[in-house]
This record gives C-alpha cells, structure tokens and sequence, in this order.
C-alpha cells in the first residue's frame, strides 16, 4: 500500500520542487481568418507560487502580450486570469505534469460562455 501511495505522491513532490518558467505554446481548435490553428503563446515566471509573465495569440504580438494576474500555482494545478476588453476576462485552469501544461481557458465570447482545451508545450523544448 505505501508502495501505491508513493508512486501517486512521488511526482506532485518532483513538480514542486520544478519552475515552469520559460515561453510554452499551445495549438488550438480556434481558426484565424485563414483557417490556420490558432496558436497561445504563455511567457511565464515563477516565483515560489507566484505566477506572472503574458500570453499572446501571434508571434509578432511577443512585445505586448496580455499581462497574467492573480497567478497560482499549488501543486499540479496552475490558476491565472489575462483581462481583456471592458470587464472580461479569460480564465485558465491548468495542470502542470513533466511534459507538458494542459487544461482549460474559459471566456464569454459573442456566443456566450466558451471553453477551450489546451495543451502547452515548452517552446524550447527543454524538458
């Protein structure tokens, strides 16, 4: 049994002790007005469990990413929202495992409350 309950705790106990700062992209299932994927770009910097840093949906866009706020990270799990126009803003609710950051982003969009699913990959492809 404490065999089992190592091999669940053992890789919380490793991601904790790792930072996941550096730039991490994810396709996703959202088309761009040519029909390519759009693509998130995420600039993190971790400080403790503090989170911090952009996101942004073009390259050239880098310079001035939407800025993270109210960045957590508590174990595997990576909460953060990034304003947008007005009041809005997009909620991401991620889980962190050696490869990769997936999970969640939900907004209000003009058809009302949307989800999309996204899966990180580091930019550099550091692991």
């Amino acid at each position: 049994m404490r065999r089992i309950l190592l091999s669940f705790l053992l890789p919380i106990f490793l991601l904790q002790g790792s930072d996941i700062s550096g730039r991490w992209d994810s396709p996703t299932e959202m088309k761009d007005q040519d029909g390519k994927a759009v693509v998130i770009h995420m600039l993190i910097k971790q400080e403790g469990a503090k989170i911090s840093g952009g996101v942004w949906t073009e390259d050239h866009d880098a310079d001035q990413p939407k800025p993270i706020q109210n960045g957590t990270i508590e174990g595997t799990r990576l909460r953060f929202e990034v304003p947008q126009r007005g009041d809005a803003v997009v909620a991401f609710d991620l889980e962190v495992s050696a490869e990769e950051i997936h999970g969640t982003a939900k907004f209000q969009g003009p058809a009302g409350a949307q989800e999309v699913k996204l899966a990180f990959h580091r930019a550099d492809g550091r692991q």
